[in-house]
């Protein structure tokens, strides 16, 4: 007994001790606090402290671009993200607001919470980049950035734990308008809003050239993928462009737990309508998994332009190409497109056949792939050509498929052909 009661005793000291080694600074947006900027202080303070920033907005070199490299937690003193931004400076040149990278890079994994990142522009990860590391994201606003990949929020062979964030108004050239996961991601997403985010395919002229060898070192090239730091590789149209909200590729896992992704636009620009395009909420893409629990899925949409012939829309609220998706307790609902041409509506109402090479499946899902789990989910009120609640199809897993779908709800969603459910080939 007392050899339990000392074993607690020692703990006890031993966490009083680290607690009391824990410095705390404070840095304030005039440059009047511990630390001019945060940079500053991030570079001074050690393993396990904590920089709180004071109310305002942080601006200007040191206030951007911050590239966090111990195991810290940084702050709001008065843990409302309304009251506390980080400013990029727009879109005039790129900018990133926080960068977390593995030890390689100079980086490792931290905190950060209860903040408000804005006007980031870069080639990933507009407010905020994760590469190859684990970082923790609480209570934060990611509002109004822009990327090629990742408008707001951007992890590159990382495991973020985003907990509690808005991430909303933000903009992807090419995937994730809100965010993006890419090559082997693990990532956790709880409680969060990601709301009103757009990814809108453009001829690639606009991107932001933001130089991330000069930024983080040249270890950090292993982890970026031909496609994002080629111009040339991003016009071949692969992977599918879309993700108006959250998008994954290469074989990136994420696993969201009562979150809303709602409200996010999957622009079609005319120069790109011959390519692939699918989900205005979620896209993921080329192995891996994702997983929903408890989320809603809901009034995202795809806007066309004048002209469809040649386009290949998937999936209006979800796409999901040759990777395994699981969703249970979720609603998917209400997610349809704009700027249909009238002639294609007349057609609908006749009940006539859409024109061809038309494609554009699956108004609430579209599960390329056949890998699809579903339960006690509810689909309603989506809009698709084929499929206007569920399209699934069987792809390049070979003969065999594992679609389930158990205990779920799906009602009012309109199609020319399976205004409920459409199952193509190799399902099962």
């Amino acid at each position: 007994m007392k050899t339990t009661r000392a074993i607690a005793v020692m703990v006890f000291l031993l966490m009083a001790v680290s607690a009391a080694s824990a410095d705390t600074v404070l840095v304030k947006p005039d440059g009047t606090g511990d630390f001019a900027t945060i940079q500053a202080a991030v570079d001074s303070v050690s393993e396990g402290d904590v920089i709180e920033l004071a109310d305002g907005t942080f601006i200007g070199e040191g206030n951007r671009d911050v590239i966090v490299g111990k195991a810290i937690t940084i702050r709001s003193v008065s843990g409302d993200p309304d009251l506390c931004i980080v400013d990029c400076g727009g879109w005039g040149e790129p900018h990133v607001g926080f960068v977390f990278a593995d030890s390689l890079v100079k980086g490792a994994d931290g905190t950060l919470e209860n903040l408000t990142i804005t006007q980031g522009f870069f080639d990933m990860g507009g407010g905020i980049l994760c590469i190859g590391c684990s970082p923790t994201i609480r209570g934060c606003k990611v509002i109004g950035n822009a990327a090629i990949m990742g408008g707001g929020i951007g992890a590159i062979a990382a495991s973020p734990v985003i907990i509690g964030c808005e991430v909303s108004g933000n903009l992807g050239f090419y995937l994730g308008g809100g965010m993006g996961f890419m090559s082997f991601c693990s990532a956790v997403v709880e409680s969060c809003l990601i709301s009103g985010n757009m990814a809108a395919p453009t001829n690639m002229t606009a991107m932001p050239e933001g130089d991330l060898e000069s930024l983080l070192g040249d270890a950090c090239a292993r982890w970026i993928p031909d496609w994002l730091s080629d111009p040339d590789e991003r016009k071949q149209g692969e992977p599918f462009y879309g993700g108006g909200g959250v998008a994954g590729v290469d074989s990136s896992s994420v696993a969201f737990t009562e979150c809303r992704i709602s409200e996010n636009v999957l622009g079609v620009p005319l120069e790109v309508r011959a390519m692939g395009l699918g989900g205005a909420g979620v896209s993921f893409q080329v192995g891996g998994s994702v997983t929903f629990l408890g989320c809603d899925i809901e009034l995202n949409r795809i806007e066309l332009p004048g002209d469809i012939s040649d386009m290949q829309i998937a999936g209006i609220g979800a796409f999901f190409l040759e990777t395994t998706p699981s969703l249970e307790r979720c609603a998917v609902r209400g997610n349809v497109i704009s700027g249909l041409p009238s002639d294609l509506l007349e057609r609908r109402a006749q009940k006539q056949p859409p024109p061809p090479p038309l494609f554009m499946v699956g108004g609430g899902i579209c599960d390329a792939g056949g890998q699809l789990q579903m339960t006690d989910c509810l689909v309603t009120d989506n809009f698709g050509v084929l499929g206007g609640g569920l399209f699934v199809e069987g792809w390049e897993f070979g003969d065999s498929t594992s679609t389930s779908i158990r205990g779920t709800l799906i009602a009012r969603n309109g199609a020319h052909y399976g205004g409920g459910v459409w199952l193509a080939r190799g399902v099962m």
